[in-house]
């Protein structure tokens, strides 16, 4: 009978050490994938931080044209209003001058006149 116990206690020690393997071989497997998921969390924290600055640059961008285009346009209507002034001292002149040409012709016409006259 106690070689019945000592054959069934060498059985269940190597029940146990079986046991015992499999479990380590189960910790190992577990602790390789806690690595990976691990090394998989920071690539995707390295990818969000990646997409954020570039977000962060295309809003900078994004202010950086809107400011062009608020000059461009300030720009464009300071340019329509020098055009207007500009094209209205131009009528002005001409007017002007068409005054003068027509006054220069009166007294041309006049001195003329005077000297048909004489």
């Amino acid at each position: 009978e106690l070689e019945k116990a000592k054959l069934e206690n060498a059985e269940e020690i190597q029940a146990l050490k079986r046991s015992r393997v499999d479990l380590e071989e189960k910790g190992s497997e577990i602790e390789r994938s806690g690595r990976a998921v691990e090394r998989e969390r920071i690539e995707m924290q390295e990818e969000r931080d990646r997409l954020k600055a570039e977000l962060e640059g295309l809003e900078k961008r994004k202010l950086e044209v809107e400011e062009a285009e608020k000059e461009f346009a300030d720009t464009k209507a300071e340019l329509a209003a020098s055009k207007e002034k500009y094209a209205a001292e131009y009528r002005e002149r001409v007017v002007r001058l068409e005054e003068e040409a027509k006054a220069l012709e009166m007294k041309v016409e006049e001195e003329n006149e005077e000297e048909r006259e004489k």
